[in-house]
């Protein structure tokens, strides 16, 4: 005899029982594909069908490389056409927005070396200076900049005794951009040796000043000039010598000078990050890693979570400090190189060139193309270059998508408005702001404001620049 067996069971229960079993063993228990068990990330932004195509290779990237939270941008010809969030906020719930601002990791060196260019530009200082003061004989018209020249000076090494003084005295400001600083990552990278430093120096966490003292005063792995290693601490000086040149902290030089309110990019847009997630600003996601990392704070003490206490993000300025949105990248993408020699260089023709950042919790990838194609891709999760591994495989999308016709795509970075909205979110296309004042209390000169149909009666003067546009049917203000 036959027998049929019905099984109803409650989604919350099957929930609960996906969480505690392989996804395997429960196809085989209920005779339904394993595939069903997965749950689709969520998509924010602009809707746009003609790239629909681009949603689907980053959701299923995503879900391959398990990451719960990142954002792609593609701009062509200057115009940001595409800019989608995926996966959740910090809170794991809500949707994350698609003008979610990450950290940026070792992106921030393009920004660094373009702040530099404005100064040599300018005629403050030049390529050929050196970034050390010991002394040295300089050829006319040639600077010293940061000073180590004796006990009584800002750099003088702590322990008073200099690595390799005859080196350290002939690194120029060339030498920092394009790391023939002297030191082998391989051996030694003192942005990444804070515990150490910490615990030498006494100096916890050490900051910027205690790791150039300390820094200086270990040996060198090659003559500086002479060959190439990659090295985060040359950039960390160049935010120390814009500092010291300019008078400005380096973020706000970087808003004064390299992305501007002229240029669309609203300080809201651009900052420098901070380490503990209770100090992280509250639009930026869940940085997603390992635990059991020693504690720059307190070494000794118990371990932290890696991505919000196992480096000093504060000192990275120049190398690895900044947290950004999508679009004000792409900008950057548009103005200036971000890669070979003449990094931070403004564009006057066609280029090529790409730079990525990635620590604990941060995986990140700005790419510029001589077609007018830029593309940046921000993933909150380390451990892998997942957005170097992505970058391609957006690319080639671009390039077997012939039938997409680029140019009349609308334009669509910025902040969003709904007035049909029950209240504000953070701007997002799909968490908008609600009202005029909401909208105009969080953000800041040099802002886009796009509207959703809808009528408002707020009335009022706005007193910074900002550019408003209606993309999907029209808004009415002061009615």
């Amino acid at each position: 005899m036959n027998t049929k067996i019905q099984f109803i069971i409650d989604r919350s229960f099957l929930n609960a029982l996906l969480q505690r079993i392989q996804p395997i063993v429960l196809a085989a228990v209920l005779c339904i594909p394993a595939a069903t068990a997965k749950a689709v990330l969520p998509v924010t932004g602009y809707p746009v069908p003609e790239l629909a195509a681009f949603d689907t290779l980053t959701q299923e990237f995503m879900d391959a490389n398990s990451i719960q939270a990142g954002v792609v941008a593609i701009s062509k010809d200057k115009r940001v056409v595409y800019q989608h969030g995926f996966g959740y906020a910090y809170n794991g719930v809500d949707p994350l927005p698609e003008n979610t601002p990450m950290r940026l990791a070792s992106v921030s060196k393009p920004f660094a070396a373009a702040a530099i260019r404005y100064l040599i530009a300018d005629g403050v200082i030049s390529l050929d200076d050196f970034v050390f003061d010991v002394g040295q004989t300089l050829d006319p018209g040639q600077r010293a900049l940061l000073d180590a020249r004796d006990p009584s000076s800002t750099y003088w090494p702590y322990n008073g005794t200099f690595g390799n003084k005859a080196w350290l005295e002939i690194i120029t400001v060339e030498d920092c951009i394009r790391h023939h600083f002297g030191y082998d990552r391989d051996v030694f990278d003192p942005m990444y040796r804070e515990v150490e430093i910490g615990l030498e120096t006494g100096h916890i966490p050490p900051g910027r000043l205690w790791t150039v003292k300390y820094a200086i005063s270990q040996p060198f792995q090659f003559e500086p000039g002479t060959d190439y290693s990659y090295c985060n601490f040359g950039y960390m000086l160049l935010s120390l010598i814009v500092e010291q040149e300019t008078g400005w902290q380096h973020t706000m030089y970087l808003r004064l000078r390299v992305l501007t309110p002229e240029m669309w990019v609203p300080i809201t847009e651009l900052f420098s990050g901070r380490t503990l997630a209770g100090d992280c600003h509250p639009r930026e996601p869940r940085y997603a890693g390992p635990s059991g990392c020693k504690n720059v704070f307190n070494p000794t003490g118990p371990l932290v979570w890696c991505p919000y206490g196992s480096f000093y993000l504060e000192q990275k300025l120049g190398e690895g400090n900044l947290v950004a949105s999508a679009a004000p990248l792409l900008t950057l993408l548009d103005h200036y190189r971000v890669d070979t020699a003449d990094v931070g260089m403004p564009i006057t023709s066609a280029v090529n060139g790409g730079k990525d950042g990635a620590f604990y919790g941060t995986s990140t990838m700005i790419q510029q193309y001589s077609d007018g194609f830029s593309i940046v891709i921000l993933f909150a999760k380390g451990g892998d270059f997942h957005a170097d591994h992505l970058m391609p495989q957006v690319r080639q999308l671009i390039d077997n998508s012939p039938g997409i016709n680029w140019d009349s795509l609308k334009e669509i970075d910025g902040f969003w408005v709904d007035f049909n909205a029950a209240s504000s979110g953070y701007g997002g296309h799909d968490d908008p702001f609600h009202s005029m004042t909401s909208a105009l209390n969080a953000t800041g000169n040099g802002t886009k404001l796009r509207f959703k149909p809808g009528t408002s009666s707020w009335t009022g003067t706005i007193s910074t620049r900002m550019m408003f546009n209606t993309p999907s049917g029209s808004a009415i203000i002061g009615q």
